[in-house]
């Protein structure tokens, strides 16, 4: 009778086991929302976002970028590169200061000697008397009387923010 006693109440027990098992199952509500209205509160402290100061690079610092070749795995110019042509000084008083590329269109940002502010040119407008025949990345041709003078980029000048 002793072993039928032990078998009954191991099974009264995990019978019990079950019930209370059910139990919890059965009980579980979803959690509670805040009411209609009110936000609630975001979990845990709020993550903030800080950019790295930026510092603007002085003509200086880049002028070796400048002189090498940038997409080249050693970045120095190749051996047989063509030795760099001086170019005379223009007649044309004025400073190129930017050629603006979009899509077909060129525009030439040219200074008049002593202005502050630059002029818009495209090609076949007339500047100081020169007609614009050509617009290229780096340089501005101008013609009047059969002669051309080329207006280029000058990154050796001063920057604007050390005048």
């Amino acid at each position: 009778m002793r072993g039928g006693f032990r078998g009954l109440l191991a099974l009264a027990l995990l019978l019990g086991v079950c019930v209370v098992l059910a139990g919890y199952l059965l009980d579980r509500r979803p959690p509670a929302l805040p009411p209609i209205g009110e936000a609630a509160s975001p979990p845990g402290p709020s993550a903030k976002f800080v950019l790295p100061e930026v510092r603007i690079a002085s003509i200086d610092e880049l002028s070796d970028a400048l002189e090498r070749p940038l997409f080249s795995r050693t970045r120095t110019a190749p051996a047989n590169a063509p030795a760099p042509t001086v170019i005379e000084p223009s007649k044309l008083s004025a400073t190129l200061a930017g050629v603006l590329t979009t899509g077909d269109e060129k525009v030439a940002l040219v200074f008049p000697p002593g202005s502050t502010r630059a002029e818009r040119l495209r090609e076949g407008d007339v500047f100081q008397g020169w007609e614009v025949v050509e617009i290229a990345d780096d340089s501005v041709v101008f013609e009047r009387d059969g002669k051309t003078e080329r207006l280029i980029l000058n990154f050796t000048g001063a920057t604007p923010n050390s005048q």
